[in-house]
C-alpha cells in the first residue's frame, strides 16, 4: 500500500490507565508519577512547551467519522 496514507486512533486513556495495562503486558508494576511543569521546564522549555500544549489541546479525531475496522490478531488482548 504504497503512497497510501492512514491515520490511527483509539480510546483516550489517562495516563494512570495507560500504566496499569502496561503493567500488565510486562508482568510488572509500572507507576505513573506527575512532574510539575516547573520541574520539567527547568529541564527543557521545548518539553514544558510540549506537555502544555498537550494538556491545552492535543490530540483530536472523530473516530465514528473516520471508523475503518481492524481486528487484533488473536492472543494479543490485554
Amino acid at each position: 500500500m504504497f503512497g497510501k496514507r492512514f491515520d490511527f486512533a483509539g480510546d483516550e486513556l489517562s495516563v494512570e490507565e495507560q500504566a496499569k495495562i502496561l503493567s500488565h503486558a510486562i508482568g510488572r508494576p509500572i507507576n505513573y508519577q506527575e512532574i510539575p511543569i516547573a520541574a520539567a521546564r527547568q529541564q527543557s522549555e521545548d518539553t514544558a512547551l510540549m506537555i502544555e500544549w498537550f494538556d491545552r489541546v492535543g490530540y483530536d479525531v472523530d473516530i465514528a467519522d473516520r471508523a475503518y475496522p481492524v481486528r487484533a490478531r488473536p492472543g494479543r488482548h490485554f
